[in-house]
């Protein structure tokens, strides 16, 4: 196994807000590191573009729900702090925006490595590594059934 996985997410949440309600759609990149701790495997998704948020777990599905948990965290505290939702939309950006150059660099580099091995795991589909990074915060307060869309949950980047 290459030691870094380069992952695509796309997450998508309702949120409630001080006189609002939100939906949140984001299309971002993220890591899957496995570690040895205490004579026991760990592994660990982190966020790369939003930075700031990680999730670990004895294996990838309770990472990725607390990788999920993380962004959501995040979300929710964002819309108990605005009073509307521009201002939502405003706190949004900075963290659904975040990227540092060194931690892209990690995800480029394990981009390259999943592709020079021809990495497969058959767990996770592949996708596209180029596709944009992309956020959306959208009012809901017109909710109709073409709304609704369905996660893709996580990817390998190739």
């Amino acid at each position: 196994m290459v030691p870094r996985l380069p992952l695509l997410f796309s997450f998508h949440q309702v949120v409630v807000g001080n006189g609002f309600v939100a939906g949140v759609r984001m299309r971002g990149r993220a890591l899957l590191e496995v570690e040895r701790i205490d004579g026991h495997e760990e592994q660990w998704i982190t966020g790369i573009a939003p930075v700031g948020i990680a999730g670990g777990g004895s294996d990838r599905s309770v990472a990725c729900t607390e990788f999920r948990r993380a962004w959501l965290e995040v979300l929710f505290d964002l819309a108990a702090t605005a009073g509307s939702l521009d201002e939502f939309r405003e706190l949004c950006g900075p963290f659904l925006s975040s990227q540092q150059a060194s931690l892209t660099t990690l995800w480029d580099e394990a981009v390259a490595s999943i592709r020079r091995e021809h990495y497969v795991d058959p767990s996770l589909q592949s996708a596209d590594a180029d596709v944009e990074v992309a956020y959306e915060v959208v009012d809901l307060s017109h909710l109709d059934a073409d709304a609704n869309e369905v996660e893709t949950g996580l990817q390998i980047a190739a």
